[in-house]
Parts: C-alpha cells; structure tokens; sequence
C-alpha cells in the first residue's frame, strides 16, 4: 500500500513549522503500520509549491 500526502505550502508558516506537520503525518502513519504489523518506509521531498511525502507500507514501491 502506498499513501502520498500531498499538502501545499503555507507563506505564513516558516519552514520548521511544514516540516512539523509532515513528521506528525509521519508518526501518525508509522502507528497505523506498527499496529497493521507492516514495515513503514517513508520517502519525502518538499517543492515551490507543496510539500510531498511518499509512504511505502509493505514491500510495495
């Protein structure tokens, strides 16, 4: 299963503050994993315009 979180960037929020937002999103799914017993691997890069962050549960690609 693969679940991409695409959210777009806020002028108003510093930089530190998108990125805490995503690692909460990141907690968040590791959890769900954790509890459906799946390996998590968490791929991210951030844009201009968005914030992207890709999560791999299982063997999936």
């Amino acid at each position: 299963m693969k679940i991409i979180v695409e959210l777009p960037v806020f002028d108003s929020l510093l930089p530190t503050e998108q990125t805490e937002i995503l690692r909460r999103i990141e907690s968040n799914i590791k959890a769900i994993a954790a509890e459906m017993n799946q390996p998590c691997r968490i791929a991210g890069w951030m844009s201009t315009k968005t914030l992207n962050w890709k999560f791999y549960l299982a063997e999936d690609e």
